[in-house]
């Protein structure tokens, strides 16, 4: 790692960038299964049957599959800050474009946007843990902020079935989602690539 330190647990949630990538697993998570859990009884009160609302799932989390080559790809040739960027705001579009849509094609192409983009922000992040803290205690690094994550998903499942419980929309839980992706971009942009050891 070019001397740039093997960082300990404890090291390494005194640095800034620890708590960035909490943050940004924490948002991530919150608006993917936002919209993993919430968009087929959505896509059901917006008219579509269920067998139509359920292949919009299905195509959302197909190609979440592509999307992590695809944009391993892209992240290798324009730098994993651009391309990790480049999807949160599709992603936060995405979103906004799904409070527009009812109707079946407008929701296919959201599911190409969000799920391509969601399967692909995730891979080039987690490869920048090693460089950033180093390697000898990756696992332990990686398990803490997978707590980020995993709060992130129960709060993003949870707010949006509340939100509709309240208001019989959908809608402003998908805002929060766009709201949640575009403060992971500017997460993402304020990370920086340390020179110095621990």
């Amino acid at each position: 790692h070019s001397g740039l330190g093997e960082f300990s647990l404890s090291q390494a949630v005194k640095t800034g960038n620890f708590w960035l990538l909490f943050s940004v697993w924490s948002f991530m998570a919150f608006s993917i299964l936002l919209v993993l859990t919430h968009i087929v009884p959505h896509a059901i009160d917006s008219g579509m049957t269920p067998i139509k609302a359920a292949s919009i799932l299905s195509l959302t989390s197909a190609l979440s599959i592509p999307g992590r080559v695809l944009i391993g790809k892209v992240s290798d040739s324009v730098g994993w800050k651009q391309a990790t960027i480049g999807c949160a705001l599709l992603m936060a579009g995405a979103l906004l474009l799904l409070t527009q849509t009812s109707d079946l094609p407008m929701f296919y192409l959201f599911a190409v946007i969000f799920g391509l983009t969601y399967g692909g922000i995730g891979p080039p992040i987690v490869a920048q843990f090693g460089d950033i803290f180093g390697l000898r205690h990756i696992g332990i690094i990686m398990g803490v902020l997978g707590v980020g994550w995993g709060a992130g998903a129960a709060f993003g499942s949870a707010l949006g079935g509340y939100i509709f419980d309240i208001g019989g929309s959908y809608l402003p839980a998908f805002l929060a989602g766009m709201a949640a992706m575009l403060i992971t971009a500017v997460l993402i942009l304020l990370m920086r690539t340390p020179t110095a050891h621990p």
